[in-house]
């Protein structure tokens, strides 16, 4: 008997091991901050900066992403508008997000939200 049971206990750690095995190695998070008449959004499967404006109140919406000692923009000036940047970031790394009013594409922060940490 000791030994069926030992039999299926493997075979279940078998399947277990396989079935995790097969499973995609993408690990990163998504992150998104709401503000006032837009937003900004990393997207981890691909590393996407989203900025989004959906309001016409003359600020534009500006994404920062700092990775490491480097950060990048996406800038969307305009009701309705919808500004990207198409990133390459190592798998696992750490990122910071956030959002910020500003005008003229980023060239002068208004106000910005406080950092929060995602997963590429």
């Amino acid at each position: 008997m000791k030994n069926s049971v030992r039999a299926a206990v493997v075979s279940i750690a078998m399947v277990a091991l396989v079935a995790g095995a097969t499973l995609p190695a993408h690990a990163g998070d998504n992150q998104h901050i709401s503000l006032t008449g837009g937003g900004v959004h990393f997207t981890a499967y691909g590393e996407i900066l989203h900025a989004t404006d959906s309001r016409k109140d003359g600020y534009c919406i500006s994404a920062e992403l700092k990775v490491g000692e480097l950060t990048y923009g996406a800038h969307a000036c305009g009701d309705g508008k919808v500004g990207y940047h198409d990133l390459d970031i190592s798998e696992g790394k750490k990122v910071w997000l956030r959002g910020c009013y500003s005008t003229q594409r980023g060239t002068r922060l208004h106000w910005c939200s406080e950092w929060q940490g995602a997963i590429a």
